[in-house]
């Protein structure tokens, strides 16, 4: 081979190496996470990742950690806040009795007002029912009246009722059902007999076509 045709170079062959190629490293934020479907960055808060789509499910469980702490600390408020209403009502109510004690008042109680008792002749229910029942029934069921003019007519032998007419043969028909409160049912029945005259106050109880008249009495004048 010629001179003249060699070629010196001076330059080296590049050989080949395995040394592995670090890659830079990237800047840290506390911001960011890895994906763990595909491994690329992405924010904490993002409910997806923009690369691969799959969900950050991390950030739904943190979601419902909130949510349920959010809840218990609501609940928990809110029986304090009960529990202080009750305290402060009774302790209001304690010194509202210790102030009257002091003062010598004495607790309000109750009080019912006295009915206002219709005076009505038997003849008069006898009449109303004989009419119309009905209104009859409308006019005088639980209603409070004292009955004049009422005859015993029988007596319950077991004390706990007498039956009233009216002195009209007119009415020869019709009696009213009278029952006796055990606390005057011995002082009564023991006074009375059949045609004594009675005048009966109470409350009439029952009305009917068949049965007439039913009255609850509170007091019976003999």
């Amino acid at each position: 081979m010629d001179e003249e045709n060699k070629v010196v170079s001076t330059q080296q062959e590049p050989t080949e190496t395995n040394a592995p190629v670090q890659a830079a490293p990237q800047p840290v934020n506390k911001n960011m996470m890895v994906c763990k479907s595909c491994g690329a960055q992405i924010a904490k808060n993002a409910k997806t990742c923009p690369s691969c789509g799959a969900k950050n499910k991390k950030t739904g469980k943190k979601i419902l950690i909130f949510a349920v702490i959010a809840l218990v600390l609501i609940i928990i408020f809110a029986a304090a806040g009960g529990k202080d209403d009750a305290n402060t009502d009774n302790t209001a109510a304690r010194e509202q009795a210790v102030q009257d004690a002091d003062s010598g008042k004495k607790p309000a109680q109750k009080t019912t007002a006295a009915p206002e008792y219709v005076t009505v002749a038997i003849e008069t229910l006898f009449d109303d029912l004989e009419g119309n029942a009905y209104n009859a029934q409308q006019k005088w069921k639980d209603q409070y009246v004292t009955i004049t003019g009422g005859k015993v007519s029988t007596i319950d032998a077991s004390g706990e009722y007498f039956s009233i007419e009216s002195s009209s043969d007119e009415y020869w028909l019709s009696s009213i059902l009278v029952n006796i409160p055990r606390d005057i049912r011995d002082e009564v029945m023991s006074s009375i007999s059949s045609g004594t005259y009675v005048t009966v106050s109470g409350k009439i109880s029952e009305v009917g076509e068949i049965m007439g008249y039913t009255i609850d009495a509170y007091e019976v004048y003999y």
